[in-house]
């Protein structure tokens, strides 16, 4: 069975049937499930992004997109950007580099696109996200600024040229703490939707934004309004009512929670600490279906002070799947993280017994 290349309802729909029959397993024509993750700022490394294969967790796709000299990192997501069945590697400069997005092959680690997510000039880094919004099929890349500049999202497609599909400001304008982003079909109507998440120095408000019509249709805040610290924001459908739900972690300065909401008006589904109580480096977050099982997996990583370290939980039980330090444990300046897109339904051609 092929990977599906049409509307999110219909993937929805074939995925559930499927579920019936069996576990899927290896995918046809290669295609891999993955995980992505990168370094964040480091005077000793150069910034490194990579893509794992989601059941043996080894990395397949190695890339240090930038000088060895700049220290600023790199974040990162996944999604099948070029339609061919296969996550892609998507990587976007942290602070004091210019805003620059790169895509890598996820079946060969050829650069396939690069681009500036905001004029040149910018220094503050960009964070990504992936989903198809416009309902082409491909992963579209979504492009949050970081801090210093306007909370502006711009939605770059996923095909050739990388028109822009929508740039606004996910926040008041002279908010600079940067903004976070996901994409998730939250409404359910088969476009994957933006989500926005606020960095330090405001409230800590997650806004969701009509991936069509670009019209804001959730606001609320992921912890008490009193936290400044800045959160982090995933997507994915852990209900499985077929609208993506929303995944957050508490940047630094608290303990390192994560706090999952119902897309379906943020009803709070569940809180956890992904790390010991006593880390206050904040927690990186990314869900989807990293093992290629058919179930959803909730992804955390360590910020700074801490051997950078990376968590692969199932849910709901929230059991440990896999738990390592993908650039040893000398490494302390902390990871990003990220889980296939949610529009990257790839499906195997047999099944388990």
């Amino acid at each position: 069975m092929n990977r599906v290349g049409d509307s999110g309802n219909s993937r929805r729909a074939l995925r559930a049937c499927c579920g019936l029959l069996g576990v899927l397993t290896a995918t046809q024509g290669g295609a891999r499930s993955v995980l992505a993750t990168s370094t964040d700022a480091s005077a000793g490394m150069a910034a490194t992004a990579r893509l794992y294969d989601g059941q043996s967790y080894t990395p397949f796709v190695n890339v240090s997109p930038y000088s060895a000299a700049f220290g600023g990192g790199v974040r990162v997501a996944s999604g099948d950007v070029n339609a061919d069945g296969q996550s892609d590697l998507i990587v976007a400069a942290g602070a004091g580099g210019s805003p620059d997005i790169r895509i890598y092959s996820g079946r060969n680690g050829a650069l396939l696109d690069n681009y500036f997510a905001f004029a040149s000039a910018f220094t503050g880094g960009v964070y990504v996200a992936a989903g198809d919004v416009d309902g082409d099929g491909r992963a579209d890349v979504i492009a949050g600024a970081g801090s210093g500049g306007g909370p502006q999202v711009v939605v770059f497609s996923g095909a050739p040229g990388h028109a822009v599909l929508k740039n606004f400001f996910a926040f008041a304008p002279g908010f600079s703490g940067g903004v976070r982003v996901a994409a998730g079909d939250v409404n359910g109507d088969g476009h994957a939707d933006i989500i926005a998440a606020a960095g330090p120095g405001g409230t800590p408000d997650v806004r969701v934004f009509d991936g069509v019509t670009g019209n804001m249709i959730d606001d609320f805040l992921a912890f008490p309004a009193s936290f400044p610290g800045g959160i982090y924001v995933a997507a994915a459908d852990l209900t499985g009512d077929g609208k993506a739900d929303i995944i957050i972690g508490a940047d630094a300065g608290g303990t390192p929670t994560v706090a999952v909401f119902n897309g379906v008006g943020h009803a709070p589904i569940t809180t956890f600490l992904a790390f010991a109580s006593n880390f206050a480096g904040g927690v990186r977050v990314g869900a989807g279906d990293v093992d290629g099982n058919g179930s959803i997996e909730i992804v955390v990583g360590t910020g700074n002070n801490a051997p950078g370290e990376v968590k692969v939980l199932n849910w709901p039980a929230l059991g440990l799947v896999h738990d390592f330090n993908p650039f040893g444990t000398s490494f302390t300046n902390g990871v990003f993280v990220a889980g296939p897109a949610p529009d990257d339904a790839i499906f195997a051609d047999g099944f388990e017994p």
